[in-house]
């Protein structure tokens, strides 16, 4: 799924490059050439430069403890971390180009580990809580029984990502490839052919709001809430989502679902 989203979003290139397939060739090429000298330092220098560009950087620090100590935590940040020039600050634009390919990776296995993204809509788009329930929809619809069941996987289905903008089908441990795609297709014609009965969408809302109130202890609510607001998910904004996926209906579904697939 990393490497098929890489082409949809600047974020997904980001997310390939630093922890998807390309990175692992990438890193076994860096650890071969650091057998030369002149690339050891080379990267040392490297190095030394990105710490510097992390230094001028702005920053934003989340503590988490009891409300008692937080007045010698203040004191003791503010005098270790002194506010940087942000203007000084040369911001990371990843070199990103937006394109639809078709991309294969050869392993040595026995089994398939397939994708399918298309492109959509950040969280804050209208569509997005249809995109979120359709994932669901076509998991316990379709992708369920006719990737798993009949096509021999250990599992596979589909998702809304909204950190890369972007609709996922995916399988893994597949003794299929080419059927598996097709099926990813397939599931899309069957949401528009089939009749569906109204308890399938309720088992599908209710899988998307159970996702959302998972509950956390109060460190990991408080981290979710402070990298939420980092992406402009309020709290207002996260209630308002939570009623939109409550109020998602098949036509939505289908709605979303031709205006995406490419």
């Amino acid at each position: 799924m990393s490497a098929a989203s890489s082409f949809s979003s600047p974020t997904g290139y980001l997310h390939e490059l630093w922890s998807g397939m390309s990175a692992i060739q990438r890193l076994k090429k860096l650890d071969e050439s650091l057998d030369d000298p002149g690339e050891l330092t080379l990267l040392s220098q490297r190095f030394q430069s990105i710490q510097y560009q992390l230094l001028k950087g702005p920053r934003q620090l989340l503590v988490v403890g009891e409300k008692d100590d937080f007045g010698p935590m203040e004191h003791s940040l503010a005098r270790l971390w002194s506010d940087p020039n942000a203007d000084a600050f040369d911001p990371l634009h990843p070199r990103f180009v937006q394109a639809r390919r078709n991309l294969g990776w050869e392993i040595v296995t026995t089994v398939n580990f397939c994708a399918r993204v298309n492109r959509c809509v950040p969280f804050s788009h209208p569509d997005a809580p249809a995109l979120s329930v359709l994932g669901q929809y076509l998991k316990n619809g379709f992708l369920h029984r006719a990737i798993r069941e009949r096509g021999g996987a250990y599992g596979g289905g589909a998702g809304y990502d909204s950190d890369t903008a972007s609709f996922r089908f995916y399988s893994y441990r597949d003794p299929r490839l080419a059927e598996t795609i097709q099926d990813f297709q397939h599931s899309l014609e069957w949401l528009h052919s089939d009749q569906h009965p109204p308890r399938a969408l309720e088992e599908a809302i209710l899988g998307v709001i159970g996702a959302i109130d998972r509950p956390a202890s109060p460190a990991g609510e408080a981290r979710r809430a402070f990298h939420d607001a980092l992406h402009g998910r309020t709290a207002e904004k996260r209630t308002l989502y939570r009623e939109q996926v409550l109020n998602v209906t098949l036509e939505s579904m289908r709605r979303v679902s031709h205006l995406y697939d490419p």
